[in-house]
């Protein structure tokens, strides 16, 4: 979920809203600013991970294309079944 606020009702309930994040129950907080100010996007450390990590497997070009291939293959249906178990032998 992505939340905006103004600076003032962030500032207002600051404690509450990085609770919020931290609990992943607020994946994104926009923080509206004066115009020509830039807004500010607040996140926890969990999605930024998540999105440094995203950003990293798909940095590799050869990486990018095996991983939409096995996108495809799961559209179409084409996958296995395997039992954790049955890996281990």
């Amino acid at each position: 979920m992505i939340k905006k606020l103004t600076i003032a009702k962030f500032e207002s309930n600051l404690l509450r809203e990085l609770d919020l994040i931290s609990e992943d129950k607020v994946n994104q907080l926009i923080i509206k600013r004066p115009k020509g100010k830039g807004n500010i996007v607040l996140i926890s450390e969990a999605e930024f991970n998540s999105m440094q990590e995203t950003l990293y497997l798909l940095s590799s070009k050869k990486n990018r294309e095996r991983i939409l291939e096995s996108l495809q293959q799961i559209k179409d249906g084409k996958t296995v079944n395997v039992k954790l178990k049955d890996l281990r032998k």
